[in-house]
């Protein structure tokens, strides 16, 4: 009886599977675990494509309807929602950052 290792292995026979169909795996369609459970968590499907979903309507008017000043109030109403949008992420970073800073120390302390 002879033991298989790297020295002698092209002695044994080799019992590899083909695969003679073609694939059937689709292009940037893989997800993460995490993405898989959070879909499946809001119930949305979780294969097949992935779909956008949104929690407004799109209610938003023609802009080559508008006259100047209705144009003028959208700009400042949207300037003003990106503002705080992006204020909100930047609040979630520094909080991130202190709770992080406040656990390094606390973990200082206890050592």
């Amino acid at each position: 009886m002879k033991v298989k290792n790297s020295i002698n292995a092209n002695e044994f026979e080799k019992n590899y599977q083909v695969f003679t169909q073609p694939s059937m795996t689709i292009p940037d369609q893989s997800m993460s675990i995490k993405t898989i459970l959070e879909r499946y968590a809001r119930g949305l499907p979780v294969g097949g494509r992935l779909d956008e979903y949104y929690d407004e309507e799109d209610d938003l008017p023609d802009p080559r309807t508008l006259d100047l000043a209705e144009r003028q109030e959208l700009e400042e109403l949207y300037k003003f929602e990106i503002n705080e949008i992006k204020n909100k992420s930047r609040k979630k970073v520094i909080n991130n950052v202190d709770n992080s800073v406040e656990n390094s120390q606390t973990d200082e302390t206890e050592s």
